[in-house]
């Protein structure tokens, strides 16, 4: 079986990729152009945390369950 990608666009707001790192339990997304369909990044919860430290509660939970590993 195989696991689809969690991506996010260079449209969406740190918000979202906080959000979506912490639903999905992953600590990295790939940033993908919508039209082009390529990678254009990759954003991290460290860089969310130094970008907008009031994320932190969204990722908490990932952050936590990723040191258990």
């Amino acid at each position: 079986m195989v696991t689809p990608v969690v991506t996010i666009s260079p449209d969406d707001s740190l918000e979202a990729a906080a959000k979506r790192m912490s639903e999905r339990h992953v600590s990295k997304l790939p940033v993908v152009d919508d039209e082009s369909g390529l990678v254009v990044g990759v954003i991290t919860s460290s860089d969310i945390m130094r970008l907008e430290p009031s994320y932190v509660e969204f990722l908490k939970e990932l952050i936590t369950s990723s040191q258990k590993k």
